[in-house]
């Protein structure tokens, strides 16, 4: 854990940042750290996909982690948490299956925290109205969205983001105390 806060710092550092957390360190570490404890999250990103890859849409509904759902369940006080952790470096069990030029890696936290503020939020100027795209960030501002490859070096344990990240996550973070940011219901599915 030591290793994860130093990269995180020495990574923000690095990109001229440090941005006031939304949310209280124990309470972070509470919703956030059980996401390292899933082994399958049923699903997958892929380049190619219909843009709704989700960790809140796995292929066998069993397959939904309690971990998610704890985290869908604290509605607007999820919100806080998911922008503190887009940030977070450490690499999940889900994967992105890579394209032509990036191949196949595990998942930083931080995008899975992304899936899900893009799942469960709504605001002006996040979402592209009226979008027929397809794919990877399909229908979201790029001021407010990054890849899941989108890091510079990875390792079993962590991943160390491109500076855009960053900038992602403070785009998030105006929105949020801004007050422009609602909870929206999630899929029916749930």
């Amino acid at each position: 854990m030591l290793r994860f806060v130093l990269l995180a710092l020495i990574a923000e550092i690095m990109a001229g940042q440090t941005p006031p957390r939304l949310s209280k360190p124990q309470e972070y570490s509470q919703r956030i750290d059980p996401l390292l404890q899933i082994k399958n999250f049923g699903m997958s990103y892929s380049e190619d996909g219909a843009a709704d890859g989700s960790i809140l849409r796995p292929h066998d509904r069993s397959l939904l982690s309690p971990h998610t759902l704890s985290l869908v369940n604290l509605r607007n006080q999820a919100i806080p948490i998911l922008i503190d952790c887009l940030s977070d470096q450490r690499v999940s069990a889900a994967v992105f299956q890579g394209n032509n030029i990036t191949r196949q890696i595990r998942v930083p936290i931080g995008y899975l925290c992304l899936d899900l503020l893009l799942e469960l939020t709504t605001a002006a100027g996040i979402f592209i109205r009226d979008c027929a795209d397809d794919g990877l960030g399909a229908c979201v501002n790029q001021d407010y969205y990054f890849r899941p490859d989108d890091y510079s070096n990875c390792w079993p344990d962590h991943c160390l983001p491109k500076p855009w990240l960053f900038r992602v996550q403070a785009n998030w973070r105006r929105a949020y105390t801004a007050r422009r940011l609602k909870f929206v219901n999630p899929p029916p599915s749930l």
